[in-house]
């Protein structure tokens, strides 16, 4: 029971006792049995929603097993790899960053396409469950490549291997299980595995890093000291955004298509080689595009419609499926906020109204001022400034804003705002005009 290693902690003899059991386990690559036992409970992934599709399953671990593995796989090895220099840039679930600044990055992709009218694609490409699609195999052969010892590999990996899954609900646990055969071994890391977020980390590292070694991604060049960069994408747990510019040469609208489709070819195989897989109805791209006229006047150029420019992802049976292509115009949501090509902010603005006007109106009817406070400084007001750290606002989406409760929730002055978004936030995107003035 957890309750009883929360009572050993306050013994020193008990404390060194279960630590010593544990490394001997973990020394000798032989899990107890007890580490083979989990229970799965389930929760809401969206508040009231109850449907078994739309529950997330945890699995309760045993507190050691999952106290060593957070130890050794989520404290050691990640700050080994940290050490070594080994964590790209593009991965954005790192210490220290969030979804914001993996949502930032985009917008600003989009804004340096649109500043210097070069055309660009954008492909979201996530993956399929996970954490519970890892293939141990290649999974132990990247952990050993970050200095994670033979033994600790095996154990964990072992334990998952022949895991017992129990059934937790209201009406208690159950008495039968699933998995724990010999025939038929359990892959993934499990939800609820303190390991489970490094270890899908390391083989992201591993698939990044092979495929910047066909495919450049997005080439930037610094028009003031000529510095050039390549970044592959932006990753966030299972959501990868692959995007592709080359500023460095002018280039075709059937260029762009052409490396995108390769890259997210290269991209799929190697999620498929690690036990991975494409998830074809959250796939999606958009090519960015422009056109001009005589006058110098500029617009988005709309491929959506063009059967010529659709994608294909690989598919797990070794097939090709197309994706949705959508319009510079279409606002899609991604690490929790949407954001569209053009770098219009109307959707996401008109959504924040809808749910939090709504969810307000309808919760703090029966409730005390200091309760309305309180829901507006800290749900409303994180939701509004989350919108502002990602983008700019213009006349119109400026307006969307000034609903109650919302003009309570605003910053009252820009020295409330974060340093990134002062000065930065109004005046929106141009979406078309002169090409002298935007």
């Amino acid at each position: 029971h957890f309750g009883h290693y929360k009572a050993a902690t306050t013994s020193t003899y008990l404390s060194h006792y279960h630590a010593a059991k544990t490394t001997v386990a973990l020394t000798l690559g032989s899990p107890f049995d007890r580490w083979k036992r989990g229970v799965t409970v389930m929760l809401e992934k969206e508040r009231g929603v109850n449907l078994v599709s739309k529950l997330r399953a945890i699995l309760l671990m045993e507190a050691y097993f999952n106290a060593a593995n957070k130890m050794i796989f989520g404290n050691r090895m990640i700050s080994s790899v940290r050490a070594h220099s080994l964590m790209p840039e593009e991965i954005f679930s790192e210490k220290g960053r969030t979804a914001v600044d993996g949502t930032l990055a985009k917008v600003l992709f989009y804004d340096i396409s649109r500043q210097f009218r070069k055309p660009a694609a954008i492909a979201s490409v996530d993956a399929s469950n996970c954490f519970d699609r890892i293939c141990h195999a290649m999974t132990s052969l990247v952990f050993k490549s970050v200095g994670v010892p033979q033994s600790a590999v095996t154990a964990m990996l072992g334990a998952i291997a022949e895991m017992k899954f129990f059934l937790r609900t209201a009406f208690g646990d159950s008495e039968q299980f699933a998995g724990g055969g010999i025939e038929y071994k359990t892959r993934g890391m499990c939800q609820g595995n303190g390991a489970a977020p490094a270890a899908s980390g390391v083989v992201s590292i591993t698939i990044l890093k092979a495929h910047n070694r066909r495919h450049s991604g997005a080439s930037f060049l610094c028009p003031i000291s000529a510095t050039r960069k390549n970044v592959a994408g932006i990753l966030f747990v299972d959501d990868t955004d692959l995007m592709h510019i080359d500023m460095t040469k002018p280039t075709l609208d059937t260029d762009i298509h052409y490396k995108m489709e390769a890259s997210i070819h290269n991209w799929g195989r190697l999620l498929l080689a690690t036990g991975g897989a494409l998830k074809r109805e959250k796939c999606s791209y958009t090519l960015i595009s422009y056109a001009g006229d005589a006058n110098s006047n500029w617009h988005y150029y709309d491929y959506s419609e063009n059967d010529d420019f659709r994608m294909r992802v690989p598919a797990q049976d070794g097939r090709h499926q197309y994706i949705d292509h959508h319009p510079v115009s279409y606002a899609q949501k991604t690490l929790g906020i949407l954001t569209s090509p053009n770098g219009s902010n109307r959707h996401s603005c008109s959504t924040c109204v809808t749910e939090n006007v709504s969810r307000g109106s309808s919760k703090t009817t029966q409730l005390a001022e200091y309760a309305n406070t309180v829901l507006a400084t800290s749900r409303i007001r994180t939701r509004i400034q989350f919108r502002y750290l990602c983008g700019t606002l213009g006349g119109s989406e400026e307006t969307l804003l000034q609903h109650p409760p919302f003009v309570r929730c605003q910053p009252q002055h820009s020295s409330q705002l974060p340093p990134i978004t002062r000065g930065v936030l109004w005046g929106g995107a141009p979406t078309s005009g002169n090409r002298s003035n935007n």
